[in-house]
């Protein structure tokens, strides 16, 4: 089985929007945690990513976006729950300069629009990121 996540990397002018992971997410530790990602998300079932990928930037951030395409793939296999998972980094742009954000706290801690290199000296960030984010700078 196939489970898709898919994200957005919101930019606004030179800046991108990345959220700082809880310690917890619905009571069990989350996967990096304390760590800084993209909006994003499992897609429910029968979802499309494009759809999937919109409503948790929504969700997350309060954000509607326009996705434009994908730039960025991945996968892994968790042998552990015998499932597949694929990564679609959808890329995004916000309709005004630095949006205001509406964070959901039970995901997420805090927020920055920060360019990406300073995103990558000076930020812990998850792992699929840094190819992301190298391509920007």
């Amino acid at each position: 089985m196939v489970q898709i996540i898919a994200h957005t990397l919101v930019t606004a002018g030179h800046d991108v929007l990345i959220l700082k992971r809880n310690q917890f997410e619905r009571g069990r530790p989350n996967v990096d945690a304390s760590y800084w990602d993209l909006p994003g998300g499992c897609a429910l079932a029968n979802e499309l990513p494009q759809v999937a990928a919109k409503r948790e930037c929504w969700e997350e951030t309060g954000l509607k976006v326009q996705t434009e395409r994908v730039i960025w793939e991945d996968a892994t296999f968790d042998k552990a729950k015998n499932q597949v998972y694929t990564r679609l980094v959808y890329s995004t742009q916000a309709f005004v300069t630095r949006p205001a954000i509406s964070l959901d706290f039970t995901e997420h801690m805090a927020f920055l629009w920060m360019k990406p290199e300073l995103i990558l000296t000076n930020i812990r960030i998850v792992s699929y990121l840094r190819p992301i984010l190298t391509r920007l700078v």
